[in-house]
């Protein structure tokens, strides 16, 4: 028999919280063809999207480790992402009409969260404020709506006109805003319990993230996270 390390396999690692044009930036440099892949994500068929993604890959490329064999087509690569996203949903007991919810939600934690540990609470954060009817007000989904990748927004970003913009809108973005892991899945499903309503990284070198109650609190962790940018300008 052969030796299975003479396999001929491209093996593909996605990271937890990349985009989608992320991966197919990851994809391409592979040697999968742009275009092909640009054309299945396109096409929710190809790729096998559920109807709940509501035709939006964002959130359904799952992050793993993968090996393809030759020959394996864009659109097979992206349907295997995408049904390990489906694994993952159904092994935690997802019903299929809190789909998005949860992806969504776990993709805030994966883009807000320094350290693994914070992702309940940053969740809990999210369920708080959504039950004081209060806007996220998540840089996050901001950069996502501008297609950015600040840590810092902008004024005329936060102002942006989009259904992604946490500042505009009210409760969650219009859908994921990454593609999220399983300990940020898990977190979306099992808050922490708290009564946090507002959160800063306020060392993003170490991932370093204060939650507060109060507006009073938080903006003494903001003083803190400025003065770590102004002592790191070419962070």
């Amino acid at each position: 028999m052969s030796d299975p390390a003479n396999r001929l396999v491209t093996k593909v690692t996605v990271p937890e919280g990349l985009r989608v044009k992320e991966i197919v930036t990851l994809l391409v440099k592979k040697g999968y063809d742009q275009a092909k892949l640009e054309a299945a994500l396109a096409d929710p068929n190809a790729i096998g999207l559920p109807p709940e993604a509501q035709g939006k890959p964002e959130g359904w490329l799952f992050p793993s480790t993968y090996e393809f064999e030759p020959g394996t087509s864009e659109a097979s690569v992206l349907s295997t992402m995408v049904s390990r996203t489906q694994s993952a949903l159904l092994d935690a007991d997802v019903a299929p009409a809190d789909y998005l919810r949860t992806l969504t939600e776990a993709s805030i934690a994966q883009a807000e969260g320094g350290r693994v540990a914070d992702y309940p609470k940053i969740a809990r954060v999210v369920e708080n404020r959504i039950a004081a009817h209060k806007q996220l007000q998540m840089d996050s989904t901001v950069s996502y709506a501008t297609q950015t990748f600040n840590r810092d927004t902008t004024a005329a970003q936060r102002a942006v006109s989009s259904p992604y913009n946490t500042y505009k809108v009210l409760g969650l973005p219009a859908g994921p805003i990454d593609n999220p892991g399983l300990a940020a899945i898990d977190a979306a499903l099992n808050p922490a319990p708290g009564p946090w309503m507002f959160l800063v990284t306020v060392n993003p070198q170490t991932g370093e993230t204060k939650f507060a109650v109060t507006a009073a609190e938080h903006a003494k962790n903001v003083a803190q996270y400025q003065a770590w940018a102004k002592a790191h300008p070419n962070r």
